[in-house]
C-alpha cells in the first residue's frame, strides 16, 4: 500500500499591512499652530463669530499666516470640502484656503486671508442702547441682529450704511474672474455669494471668493436655476475656464471629496452625489455653448455690454447695478448705500511721475527722461504735441520760446533741393526758432537774440542750433545742466544763410516779402553780425 505524504500548507503568521492613511497637507490646525503671543482680534461686521489670528511659520495655509478662525462644528466641512473641490477643478485660486482647525476649545475652520478689498463692506457709526429685555442674554440678542447691530469694546453700534467700492466692471481680468467665480459657485453649490464675500485686488484684478461654509449642500434647484444670492450659470464663460473643466470626469470627483485623517466632519454619500451631479450639469451647459460668442477668448467691452444686457444673470451685472445705484444714492432694503473711497491705483511708470507744472521751479527728477530732440520744427506739429502728451513740462519749456515774426512758407516744389540760394537759405530759417539766453531774457523783448557765450543756470534755457542736415537738436546739457555756448561755425553757416537770402531779395529774385518781414530779417542780421568778437 502506498504511503501518503500530507504536506502542511504554510500559512503566513504576520498581520496583514493596512492601507496606508490618506493624509492631506494643510487640512488641519491646532491650537499650537498658533504663533505665541499673539493677539486675536474680533472681525466686526460679520453675521457670525470670526477671530483673525496668527500661524506659526511651520504651518503652510495659502494667504498664511494671518488666517480667520470661525467656530463652526457642523459647517466646517462645506468650506474644506469646498478647498478640495477647488483643487479638482484646478481653480484652487479662485476662493480662500480652507482647513478644519481646533483652536481654543471649539471646533471650525480657518480661512487663509486673501488680497484686494471687498466690493461691498458695511458700516456701523452709530452708537445704540441694548433694549432692557435682553439685558439678561446680550449675545443672544446681538446673534439675533446679524450684521444689523455689532459690539465694539462694551458699546453697541446700528448699521448705518452699505459702502460700495468703485470698482472697474469693465476691467478685462475681473470680468473673467467674476465669470469663473460664479461658474464654480455652480459646481460647488454656493448660496451666499453677496459682495461682502467676494474680494477684487485692484492691482492685479485677481477676484477671490471667501466664506465657502454655506455650499456643497444638498441642492433642491438646477444650476441654471437662479435661487437666493445665486444668479443662474454665467451667460459668459471663458475658453481657457470651459476647456479644464470639460476634461474632468465627474465620477472621479467622490474620491478627493471623500474623508481624510484629522477631518472633523465629513460631506454625506448624498452630498457627495449631489456634487458630481452639478459638476456633470456644468459640463452639460458648457456643451451647448461650444461654437457660439459665450465662449469667450478676449475679454473687452463688448463682453461688458453684454453681461450688462441683462445684469440679473451675472456677478458682473449684479455687482455693477449695485454700484451705479449706491452712486445715484438709492437705499438697498432700506439701508443707505454710499461709495467708498477711491481705490489704489497699480504705480504709474517712472517716467509719469506727476510732479506740478505751473508756478513751480524745479530740478528735472532723474528718472523723467528729457526729449532727445525738442520739438522746434515748425512742420512737426503732431510730434510736437505727441511730446506734450508725454511729458508736460516740455510745454513749459515750448512757451518759454519767443515767436519770431513768421515767414513765409516754402513752396513744396522746392523738396529737399531748392534751386536758388535764397529759397534754401529761406528754408532752413523757416525749420528754425532760435531761443535767448537767461540773461538776457530779463530784458524788454523788443530785440531777440541767441545765446551764444553765456552759461544758463535755468533749465528753459536749452539752445537750439541748425546743423548741415537742417535738423534741429538739443545741445547737449541737460535740463538741470549748463548749456554749451553754440559753436562759432554753426553762427557762421546761419550768418551766411541769411546773407544769401537778403542778397537774393535785392537782386529781384523769386522771394518776395512784405517790409516787416524784410525788416526782421534784417535784425536778426544784425544780431547775428554783432556777437562773438572772435566771429
Amino acid at each position: 500500500m502506498a504511503e501518503i505524504t500530507r504536506t502542511k500548507r504554510l500559512v503566513s503568521t504576520s498581520k496583514p499591512k493596512k492601507p496606508p492613511k490618506l493624509t492631506r497637507k494643510a487640512t488641519f490646525v491646532a491650537g499650537w499652530d498658533v504663533a505665541p503671543n499673539v493677539n486675536d482680534t474680533k472681525m466686526l461686521g460679520s453675521v457670525n463669530p470670526v477671530m483673525r489670528t496668527t500661524l506659526n511659520s511651520s504651518t503652510q495655509i495659502k494667504g498664511g499666516p494671518t488666517v480667520y478662525f470661525k467656530p463652526a462644528q457642523v459647517s466646517a466641512k462645506y468650506a474644506v470640502a469646498s478647498t478640495r473641490l477647488a483643487r479638482f477643478l484646478d481653480m484652487e485660486p479662485i476662493i480662500s484656503h480652507n482647513a478644519f482647525a481646533h483652536i481654543g476649545g471649539q471646533d471650525g475652520f480657518v480661512s487663509g486671508q486673501v488680497s484686494g478689498v471687498p466690493l461691498r463692506s458695511l458700516e456701523h457709526a452709530e452708537e445704540t442702547q441694548i433694549p432692557d429685555y435682553a439685558r439678561d442674554d446680550p449675545q443672544g440678542w446681538l446673534n439675533g441682529k446679524g450684521s444689523e447691530v455689532i459690539e465694539k469694546d462694551g458699546k453697541y453700534f446700528k448699521l448705518t450704511a452699505m459702502v460700495y467700492n468703485p470698482v472697474d466692471y469693465k476691467d478685462a481680468r475681473i470680468q473673467k474672474g467674476m465669470s469663473d467665480l460664479q461658474l464654480f459657485d455652480a459646481i460647488s453649490g454656493q448660496a451666499d455669494r453677496h459682495g461682502g464675500n467676494i474680494y477684487i485686488d485692484p492691482q492685479t484684478g485677481k477676484v477671490t471668493g471667501i466664506d465657502e461654509d454655506i455650499s456643497m449642500t444638498v441642492s433642491y434647484w438646477r444650476v441654471d436655476e437662479p435661487h437666493g444670492k445665486y444668479p443662474g450659470l454665467p451667460p459668459l464663460v471663458d475658453r481657457r475656464t470651459a476647456e479644464k473643466i470639460l476634461a474632468l470626469r465627474p465620477e472621479n470627483l467622490p474620491k478627493t471629496l471623500q474623508h481624510r485623517e484629522n477631518d472633523l466632519k465629513d460631506l454625506t454619500e448624498d452630498e457627495i452625489r449631489a456634487a458630481v451631479k452639478r459638476l456633470a450639469d456644468v459640463q452639460a451647459y458648457l456643451r451647448t455653448l461650444e461654437g457660439t460668442p459665450a465662449i469667450v477668448d478676449t475679454w473687452n467691452g463688448g463682453t461688458y455690454a453684454t453681461l450688462m444686457a441683462d445684469p440679473d444673470k451675472s456677478y458682473v451685472g449684479r455687482s455693477e447695478t449695485d454700484l451705479q445705484d449706491a452712486l445715484a444714492g438709492k437705499p438697498m432694503g432700506g439701508v443707505p448705500t454710499k461709495v467708498g473711497s477711491r481705490l489704489d491705483e497699480p504705480p504709474q511708470p517712472a517716467w509719469a511721475q506727476a510732479r506740478p507744472t505751473v508756478g513751480v521751479r524745479q530740478q528735472n527728477p532723474s528718472n523723467v527722461p528729457t526729449s532727445a530732440r525738442l520739438p522746434t520744427i515748425l512742420g512737426a506739429r503732431p510730434r510736437a504735441q505727441r511730446v506734450r502728451k508725454e511729458q508736460p513740462d516740455d510745454q513749459q519749456l515750448l512757451d518759454q520760446v519767443d515767436n519770431l515774426p513768421l515767414l513765409p512758407a516754402v513752396p513744396k516744389k522746392l523738396g529737399v533741393f531748392p534751386k536758388s540760394p535764397g529759397k534754401a537759405a529761406l528754408s532752413r530759417l523757416a525749420a528754425t526758432r532760435l531761443r535767448p539766453s537767461a540773461p538776457e531774457k530779463e530784458k524788454e523783448e523788443s530785440s531777440p537774440h541767441v545765446d551764444d557765450s553765456g552759461e544758463s543756470t535755468s533749465e528753459s534755457d536749452i539752445a537750439v542750433t541748425p546743423v548741415e542736415n537742417d535738423q534741429p537738436t538739443q545741445s547737449a546739457a541737460s535740463i538741470v545742466s549748463p548749456s554749451r555756448p553754440a559753436a562759432p561755425t554753426e553762427r557762421r553757416k546761419s550768418l551766411d544763410a541769411l546773407e544769401a537770402l537778403l542778397q537774393d531779395l535785392s537782386g529781384g529774385g523769386s522771394i518776395h516779402l512784405d517790409p516787416a518781414q524784410v525788416q526782421a530779417l534784417n535784425d536778426l542780421r544784425l544780431q547775428l553780425t554783432g556777437g562773438s568778437a572772435d566771429e
